[in-house]
């Protein structure tokens, strides 16, 4: 009687731990669907901008192209909160106050790790709403016949794609967050092979994101080889139900390997898309609704493929849009000399903004007068990393990411005293430390040095002005 009693509540032990394990995965997937349905809204503003874009371009010496009819009179004042349901069945506002307050669910430690991601993800995309409609109360209010007016719009543009950007590096960090907290675990070699066909597709995506001409190729021949393989042993998903979300996966891959294998050998650009290039006009237009649920992409299909085939791990992420502005380079000026509040600086701090910083190993750059141009850019491979620049004791920038192209800048130096910039790591993405590089020229030679900071320490660089003799 004695082991019969051990057994029951051995067995009613093991039902509690599946119970709270299936509490647990539920409740970090809704940071998935949070962050999903957030992408899906990402890409109606979007397709506002371009419009934008294309509708200052008339202005100047550039042709303008209507690429689509929406305008924000058709749409929520809050794409994100869409009181109204027009477009979710669940807003990301609702699945946001879902993920707010379940500390109890996934532990006070995780919560801890993610909520901080999500809220600045929940922030940057009410602040991508709140831009579609400054930018068209600039084109309706403001005289465009003005050089100056027209700047003021382009540069509202370009903190969209600073935004955009943004939003993409936070995903990366949850995206690496929940998988740590929450690891794959697989029973079987057939199941791996329905993530690798996951994980290889997005890799495919991610190159083409960045316009690595090399690695599109490669990747799109390693998908197709996973491809292959995955086709062969199809056998283990035998609901009727889960074959047709099977036969959608895959015919969206063999949609995504003909359309990659194009890019290089014929690639098709419509007329309004020639200025952003064929990377741009590919990802975004013609690869990524293959993936998206917007364009009956895959990733829906495959995440009701693991919840219809029992595979209990966490759902997979769809990747948003990238935003780029086209504008004209000779009549509008694109970057704009920044200048220090201070401008006599006796020392290069010791610490900044709570941090240590690398005072004993000081970078340091020459100039030849008091005016710099840098180029910054993600050293190591883009993976979410996040970072805040100070120059001469100013922010001049706060939560930058540069994961799509490089950042370029024009530094006005102080003629006495010194000058100083310091890489502050907001995070340190998936491949610890936070490194950026810094593009310059010296007496006509292009130069690079690389600052690496943490959480603790942070890099910097002075700027030493030399004699021009």
């Amino acid at each position: 009687m004695k082991n019969i009693f051990l057994y029951l509540i051995f067995l009613w032990s093991i039902a509690n731990i599946s119970a709270q394990d299936k509490a647990m995965l539920k409740a970090l997937n809704n940071y998935v669907y949070f962050t999903n349905e957030s992408t899906h809204g990402l890409l109606i503003v979007h397709r506002l901008l371009e419009n934008y874009n294309q509708e200052v371009n008339k202005y100047v010496d550039l042709p303008g192209y209507k690429i689509n009819n929406i305008s924000n009179k058709d749409l929520p004042r809050n794409l994100f909160k869409d009181e109204d349901h027009w477009f979710y069945q669940v807003t990301p506002y609702e699945w946001y106050n879902k993920i707010k307050n379940n500390d109890n669910i996934i532990g006070i430690e995780n919560h801890k790790k993610l909520f901080p991601i999500a809220k600045n993800m929940f922030k940057t995309i009410n602040l991508i709403n709140n831009i579609r409609f400054k930018i068209a109360d600039l084109l309706s209010s403001k005289d465009l016949s003005k050089e100056e007016n027209l700047e003021v719009i382009y540069t509202e543009l370009d903190k969209a794609v600073d935004l955009f950007d943004l939003y993409y590096a936070y995903l990366l960090n949850l995206e690496n967050e929940l998988s740590i907290i929450y690891p794959d675990n697989l029973k079987n070699n057939k199941e791996k092979q329905l993530i690798a066909l996951y994980d290889k597709s997005i890799d495919l995506l991610k190159a083409l994101r960045v316009k690595n001409r090399a690695k599109i190729k490669m990747e799109n021949g390693l998908l197709n080889k996973i491809y292959k393989a995955y086709k062969k042993n199809i056998s283990f998903i035998k609901n009727k139900k889960c074959k047709e979300f099977n036969s959608k996966i895959l015919a969206s891959i063999d949609a995504i390997l003909s359309t990659t294998h194009e890019i290089e050998l014929s690639p098709k650009v419509a007329n309004e898309y020639k200025l952003y290039g064929k990377h741009y006009y590919y990802y975004n237009v013609n690869v990524i609704d293959k993936y998206n649920r917007y364009g009956n992409g895959y990733i829906l299909h495959f995440n009701d493929l693991l919840k219809c085939n029992n595979i209990n791990i966490l759902k997979r992420f769809e990747l948003p849009h990238y935003f780029k502005v086209i504008r004209p380079k000779k009549k509008i000026k694109s970057v704009e000399w920044i200048r220090a509040s201070i401008n006599n600086i006796n020392s290069i701090p010791k610490d900044l903004d709570g941090r240590l910083t690398k005072y004993a190993t000081i970078h340091t750059i020459e100039v030849i007068n008091d005016e710099i141009d840098l180029e910054l850019f993600d050293y190591k491979i883009q993976d979410g990393d996040i970072v805040s620049i100070n120059f001469n004791g100013d922010w001049i920038f706060k939560n930058l990411s540069l994961e799509t192209k490089p950042k370029k800048i024009k530094l006005k130096l102080n003629k006495k005293g010194k000058n100083y910039m310091v890489l502050h790591a907001v995070n340190e993405g998936r491949r610890p430390p936070n490194t950026i590089g810094i593009n310059y020229r010296y007496k006509g030679e292009k130069k690079t040095i690389v600052l690496e900071s943490n959480l603790k320490t942070s890099d910097l660089v002075q700027f030493v002005i030399k004699d021009s003799n």
